[in-house]
């Protein structure tokens, strides 16, 4: 297959169901996102898209790239046909690059036009869920401008229908011997996410 998602990093979109017009979605200079219909059985489907939304991160500086999150959000639900189509399943996974906790959090919230229920907030509530996390994840202490633990990751589903979070939990928050040194590292800055439904 076509692995330009992923070179040299990117987005991956990996489901046990079996995946129906699946897409990439160009948002520009940013990564690009991974659309796909699941099928979960005779007559149901979850559209499901994979993002990595533009950072506020330009080379050693902090911006606000806040508008450019909102053009990518818009671009993403237009995709998937949100639209128009208030009773149809999805799922928004990734790194969203902004902060609940911090003055623009509830950006995201906001800026769909789809009524969107955060999974981590539903199961946890005020719960912290850092996703990233400098003083416990040592690539993202190497790569961060700033030592600030962030929830940039999340699983946003549609407020109301029958898709629920049961579960919400941070993975891969242990690291991992990858090195032959014996030095000891997380596969990545970010943590990922588990959520049951």
């Amino acid at each position: 297959g076509d692995l330009a998602t992923l070179t040299p990093h990117g987005n991956l979109l990996l489901s046990r169901h079996p995946m129906r017009c699946v897409r990439v979605l160009q948002l520009g200079a940013a990564r690009p996102a991974i659309l796909a219909s699941l099928s979960l059985g005779a007559a149901c489907s979850l559209e499901v898209a994979s993002v990595h939304l533009a950072s506020d991160r330009r080379g050693s500086e902090m911006v606000d790239n806040s508008d450019k999150r909102a053009a990518q959000l818009r671009a993403i639900e237009d995709a998937l046909g949100l639209e128009g189509h208030p009773g149809t399943p999805w799922a928004l996974l990734g790194d969203f690059n902004s902060n609940p906790a911090a003055s623009n959090g509830s950006e995201i919230l906001n800026q769909l036009r789809a009524a969107a229920c955060d999974a981590w907030v539903a199961v946890h509530g005020s719960q912290p869920g850092a996703t990233h996390d400098p003083e416990t994840n040592a690539v993202a202490r190497r790569l961060a401008l700033r030592a600030e633990r962030r929830r940039l990751d999340r699983v946003l589903l549609p407020a109301a229908g029958p898709w629920r979070p049961r579960e919400v939990e941070l993975a891969f928050t242990e690291p991992l011997r990858l090195l032959p040194d014996g030095q000891q590292w997380n596969i990545s800055d970010h943590y990922g996410l588990v959520c049951v439904l």
